[in-house]
C-alpha cells in the first residue's frame, strides 16, 4: 500500500466521535495510527479523568476518558481507585465483584 489512510464513512465517523468527546478538532485526528494522535488522545483521556475525579463537580465539554485501570507490562490489570467517585452513596467497585446472576461469559 501507498502509505496513505482511507478518508471514507470510517475516518468520518472517527473525526465526528473525537470532536464529540474531546470538543475539540486538532489536525491530528486524520493520522490516528501516529504516535502523536494517541499521546494526544491520551492526555484529554487523563485530563477529564483527573478533573471527573475530583471531590468538586465540575462542568465538563470533553467526556472522553480512560477507564481507572493500569496495565502492567505482563498484561495484569489494576484499579488506579477502588470506587468510581461519582457513586460515594453506592460505593461502586470500579473492579467490580462477581454477581451469582450474571454469567462469567458477560463480565470476562
Amino acid at each position: 500500500s501507498d502509505g496513505v489512510l482511507p478518508r471514507g464513512d470510517v475516518h468520518g465517523f472517527r473525526l465526528s466521535l473525537w470532536g464529540e468527546h474531546t470538543a475539540a478538532y486538532s489536525p491530528l485526528y486524520l493520522e490516528p495510527d501516529s504516535p502523536q494522535c494517541v499521546q494526544y488522545i491520551n492526555r484529554i483521556a487523563d485530563i477529564n479523568w483527573s478533573i471527573f475525579a475530583e471531590d468538586v463537580p465540575h462542568n465538563m465539554t470533553s467526556h472522553l476518558m480512560k477507564y481507572p485501570y493500569l496495565v502492567g507490562p505482563d498484561g495484569s490489570v489494576n484499579a488506579i481507585q477502588r470506587y468510581f467517585p461519582d457513586c460515594d452513596s453506592v460505593k461502586a467497585l470500579v473492579e467490580g465483584a462477581p454477581q451469582a446472576s450474571v454469567p462469567n461469559i458477560l463480565t470476562t
